[in-house]
């Protein structure tokens, strides 16, 4: 693809998603003055850093939205968080692989890896061994997984978010597909998790799970500073809400989730209280094995020391195991809903103790 070409396309993209953005301000009744939405766009992008995105994401433009100088922008906000990373942990978190070994090193439960495919070429975990399959051997490498995995294996790339290139092997994935699709590419096939079935009610699709986002103290203690539920929806084996899934937030002590659930502005920005494909009324849900997801994300924060991490965990019919963590955890929603970071003593306590100062500007 040229240049030309992709700057075309990425332009089309942006004017769509400013078409949603304006559309869903222009039903909130809540909302500012046009003006005012346009001057603050404006002032505060040049001034703090915050992109015109982070503005719609944060939902800014509304009345109640408060003092913009307590949101982090997201520009900042990751470039603070580089810069208090923990050097050694980088690749931990950036390599699936590597993440995975660390989780069965400190016995934390995590799915079971069957395989890995590499250079071209599958090896699959067998007992003790590691049988070695070329691309031209994909049906017969499927064939291993599958029965390892008891029928179906899910597959994601080694280094990735969001869910992007994610893939369910079952039955109807035929060899040539298979092949087509990890080209040129990492992955890792685990275990297809089988989720708790008062999950499954909202979604049975996809794996839908839990977000924990904790931060450490000066003493190395880890706090709990925000979370939410995301679940899939129609077709889709993943459940992010960069992949259209819904984001649902929840209170921190019980694991209650909140009355509506939220879809990001790419895909329309609705807001709703029950799910579009199964009906399930979130306001009723609590998530089971809660206060042990809790601990589960505390025991894997003190093994991965880093200051801030964003844990995925999926709940299982026996309790919570983890799926990922992040050293990026996405901040959008997490403010327009929750409210600014700033406004959370644990996260100001942090940039305090990094910056001298509660702001995160240069």
């Amino acid at each position: 693809m040229s240049m030309g070409s992709f700057s075309l396309r990425h332009k089309l993209v942006r004017l769509s998603e400013y078409h949603n953005y304006k559309k869903y301000i222009s039903l909130d009744a809540g909302r500012k003055s046009w003006a005012r939405l346009v001057f603050e766009i404006l002032s505060y992008s040049s001034r703090d850093g915050f992109s015109k995105k982070d503005y719609m994401d944060f939902k800014l433009y509304r009345k109640s939205s408060g003092d913009l100088h307590a949101y982090f922008p997201s520009f900042l906000w990751y470039k603070f968080l580089d810069e208090i990373s923990v050097p050694e942990l980088l690749e931990v978190f950036d390599d699936k692989l590597k993440f995975h070994e660390q989780m069965v090193a400190h016995g934390l439960p995590t799915p079971r890896l069957l395989g890995v495919f590499r250079n071209g070429e599958f090896g699959i975990f067998n007992q003790d061994s590691v049988v070695n399959y070329d691309i031209s051997q994909a049906e017969q490498a499927i064939a291993n997984l599958r029965l390892l995995g008891r029928g179906r294996v899910f597959a994601k790339t080694i280094r990735g978010a969001r869910g992007r290139g994610a893939l369910l092997i079952d039955e109807s994935m035929k060899a040539r597909e298979l092949a087509e699709l990890l080209a040129g590419k990492e992955y890792l096939f685990q275990e297809y998790v089988r989720q708790h079935p008062d999950l499954a009610k909202i979604n049975p699709g996809s794996l839908n799970t839990l977000r924990l986002l904790t931060v450490r103290d000066a003493e190395g203690a880890s706090h709990v500073a925000g979370g939410f539920f995301r679940v899939g929806r129609g077709a889709s084996i993943v459940d992010s809400a960069g992949g259209g899934g819904l984001a649902n937030y929840l209170d921190l002590q019980s694991g209650k989730l909140d009355e509506l659930s939220h879809l990001k502005y790419d895909f329309g920005g609705a807001s709703m209280s029950s799910h579009p494909d199964t009906g399930a009324v979130f306001g009723d849900i609590t998530l089971p094995f809660y206060s042990e997801a809790v601990a589960l994300v505390h025991r894997a924060a003190a093994a991965l020391p880093n200051s801030v991490v964003g844990w995925d965990v999926a709940i299982t019919p026996e309790g919570p195991i983890l799926i990922e963590g992040n050293r990026h955890p996405f901040i959008g929603g997490d403010q327009a809903i929750r409210g600014p970071y700033m406004q959370r003593p644990k996260l100001r306590e942090l940039v305090l103790r990094h910056r001298g100062r509660a702001d995160l500007r240069p």
